[in-house]
Parts: C-alpha cells; sequence; structure tokens
C-alpha cells in the first residue's frame, strides 16, 4: 500500500491508521445473506493518513490494491526477492573468497621460491668466503627446477633476473669443470671467486622486499 501525501511543512505530524472492514459488494439483500452463510467474507482494509495540514483517505472499494490476498501476495513476492538476493550475495562472496585463496596460496608459493633462492644463494656467499678452494657440490635445483617463464613471472625485473640467472650459469659451469676433470688449485680458486664475487652482487644489488 503507497500512501501518497500532499507535501508538508517543516514539523508536521503523520499518522497512518488501518481498519479491517467486512464491506458487502452484493446489491441484493438475498445474495449477501446468502454469501454470509457460506463464509465470512475476506477483510477489506481502509487506510487513513492523517496530518496536521487535513486528511486523506483511500480504501480498496476504488482500488483492489489492498485486499487481504494482496498483501499476501506481496509479502510472499518480497520473502522471494530477498532469498534471491541473499542467495546473489552470497553465491559472490564465495566466488571471491575462493579466488582470493587460490591467489593466497599462489603467492605463498612464489615467496617459498625466492625465499629459496635467497637462501641457497646466501649459503654459497658464506661457504666460499670461510673456503675459496672448497670442492662442495652445490645444487642448482632452486632456480632450475623452473622454466623460464615461470622464473621471469617471479622476478619480472631484467636486471634482477640477469644477476640471479649469470649466478647460476656459472655455478653450472663449476659444476660441469669439477666433475669431468680434476683442475689445479688456481682453476679452482679462480671457479670459486667468480662465483663468490656474482652471489654478493646478487645478495647486495636485488632489492629483495620487492618480491
Amino acid at each position: 500500500m503507497v500512501i501518497e501525501l500532499k507535501r508538508l511543512y517543516s514539523g508536521s505530524a503523520v499518522a497512518i491508521d488501518t481498519v479491517g472492514r467486512c464491506i458487502n459488494n452484493y446489491t441484493s439483500p438475498t445474495l449477501a445473506s446468502a454469501a454470509a452463510s457460506v463464509q465470512a467474507c475476506a477483510p477489506n482494509y481502509v487506510v487513513t493518513a492523517s496530518y496536521d495540514q487535513g486528511s486523506t483517505i483511500k480504501s480498496n472499494i476504488e482500488s483492489p490494491v489492498v485486499t487481504a490476498s494482496t498483501f499476501l501476495n506481496a509479502h510472499i513476492r518480497n520473502q522471494v526477492i530477498i532469498l534471491a538476493t541473499t542467495f546473489a550475495i552470497a553465491s559472490f562472496v564465495i566466488a571471491l573468497s575462493l579466488r582470493r585463496i587460490r591467489r593466497f596460496k599462489r603467492r605463498l608459493g612464489l615467496s617459498a621460491f625466492v625465499f629459496n633462492i635467497l637462501k641457497e644463494i646466501v649459503s654459497i656467499r658464506d661457504h666460499l668466503q670461510q673456503n675459496v678452494l672448497s670442492q662442495k657440490i652445490f645444487h642448482l635445483e632452486p632456480w632450475l627446477s623452473k622454466d623460464q617463464d615461470d622464473r621471469r613471472h617471479v622476478f619480472d625485473d631484467y636486471q634482477d633476473y640477469k644477476l640471479i640467472d649469470n649466478f647460476y650459469k656459472k655455478l653450472k659451469e663449476r659444476d660441469n669443470e669439477l666433475s669431468n676433470k680434476n683442475i689445479e688449485q688456481e682453476e679452482l680458486k679462480e671457479h670459486n671467486n667468480k662465483c663468490l664475487t656474482l652471489a654478493t652482487n646478487t645478495i647486495e644489488k636485488i632489492n629483495w622486499t620487492e618480491y
């Protein structure tokens, strides 16, 4: 039911009253008596809106908008709209949450990859600083375990990528040399010093907090 009121002045008071009345729509007393004996008439509603600038009265005698069945249908329709809206909002929230969870899990995986790379480079640098003639086998898996596209996706700066990639290329070269032949101490020292220099540059020149 919509009550239309004229424009009110500031400070006006409004009172709305709803009264259910059994209104006889039969023109013949005989028909009205017969209908009353079969069932009680469905109530019709008279709604009065009063305010201090006058009064307006509207009822379903003029319009069927405010019959009991109309109120019931409107209530059911509103319930359906509320349920549909709630379901749509819940579905959206769930979909958004799942997307964020997948993104968070992926981000955790990337962060673990970056952490492992940094940890490995720091470990190699510290070891070579302590023993420049070391023949220790260093693992290349942290970097080589991912293909080039994945590595570029994580380290998306060319300078940073090249620093890491050049270090691991030199580390692989050292591994090949020590695996395939016996080398002199000076040659071993040269390989280790180059790896040490590249490791130090990689650690100090990359802003790891960006990853």
